[in-house]
């Protein structure tokens, strides 16, 4: 009962689709970095990347595009022409290019 009402994410540490979710939310940067580095100066749509990476880990659409937005602040990726900074989630023209 008190995994039921504990706070925070690892509420049931040993839980299998926690690992999952665990595992994927630390291996889709490393394939986002992958793919833009391979797209070289010209970048990718983010139209491009998305779907690929939704498909092969257990992040959603908006994880991830939270994602790309923290990496744009930080300096780690490109985006040209960003509307605003309170976008937080590239549309899906948005070039993306690795710093």
């Amino acid at each position: 009962m008190d995994d039921l009402f504990a706070e925070g994410e690892d509420a049931v540490p040993n839980d299998r689709s926690f690992q999952i979710i665990s595992r994927s939310q630390a291996q889709a940067p490393v394939r986002l970095e992958e793919m833009l580095t391979e797209a070289g100066e010209l970048g990718m749509a983010w139209r491009d990347v998305w779907p690929s990476v939704l498909n092969a880990y257990a992040v959603t659409h908006s994880w991830l595009g939270h994602e790309v937005n923290l990496r744009r602040k930080s300096g780690r990726i490109v985006a040209p022409g960003w509307p605003s900074e309170l976008r937080k989630i590239p549309r899906d023209e948005q070039r993306l290019i690795w710093a």
